[in-house]
């Protein structure tokens, strides 16, 4: 058994090529990386139509209707369909989510005290609003949720726990690989990359097989393309990237 999803694109790309020209098809992917990128806003991935696949280990083939000779990307975790496509990269694709906010909470209240971020999340799940990233400290946490969700009564209520503001006008951007988790020095190089780039808030998901930040919507661009240099501008695992079809 497979599934196939049918695109305009050759598979996953290693970036929305619309953003990085450069951006290339990637042969195969591991579920927890086809599914931490559904997640996080991949075009070509719906979190609906990989759960399923994951639950019952079903292969997917995601391919494109313009150029159906194309390779594609194949998402499986069979060893064998992995052999000889072993990569030794840190990051399989980059995954960028426009038209989000900052919603930042500043309170006392939260050091050492049991509960509050409980409290804190009850006042968003009453509103409907999903929290796209989060990153705290002792008396601060800052979230991004998606513009369409926000309302001023959920400003308000928020106010009730302390101050609150929001920032509007970012983009999220995460780099994905299952690689990540067995890695060291993958914060220095993202923090080169992005040196001349204003970075708004930074997150480290819970999977460990992905690091995300906050930028203005503006410098969106020069970020993405930037990572891309970095993290896909060298020559190895070449068997894991594909020049799309539509470049060749």
């Amino acid at each position: 058994d497979a599934i196939q999803i049918w695109t305009d694109v050759d598979g996953v790309m290693t970036c929305d090529p619309r953003l990085v020209p450069e951006a290339r098809s990637i042969r195969v992917m591991t579920f927890s990386e086809a599914a931490e990128l559904a997640y996080l806003g991949a075009k070509v991935l719906h979190p609906d139509t990989i759960a399923p696949a994951v639950q019952k280990n079903i292969p997917v083939y995601v391919l494109n209707s313009l150029h159906p000779d194309a390779k594609g990307t194949i998402i499986t975790n069979d060893p064998q369909r992995l052999s000889g496509m072993s990569y030794d990269g840190l990051v399989k694709s980059i995954a960028v989510k426009k038209g989000q906010c900052i919603i930042n909470v500043r309170s006392n209240r939260m050091f050492g005290r049991h509960g509050f971020m409980s409290e804190l999340f009850s006042i968003f799940s009453q509103y409907g609003v999903s929290v796209e990233m989060i990153s705290t400290s002792e008396v601060s946490v800052s979230l991004t949720v998606d513009e369409k969700s926000y309302s001023d009564d959920l400003l308000h209520d928020l106010k009730g726990f302390g101050e609150a503001e929001i920032e509007h006008g970012v983009a999220t951007i995460s780099v994905v690989g299952d690689n990540l988790r067995m890695s060291r020095g993958v914060a220095g190089r993202i923090f080169s990359a992005l040196k001349d780039v204003n970075l708004r808030m930074i997150s480290q998901g819970a999977s460990e097989i992905n690091v995300g930040f906050v930028v203005e919507e503006g410098e969106v661009l020069t970020a993405v393309n930037n990572l891309h240099t970095e993290f896909f501008s060298g020559q190895q695992n070449k068997g894991i990237f594909e020049v799309p079809a539509g470049s060749r």
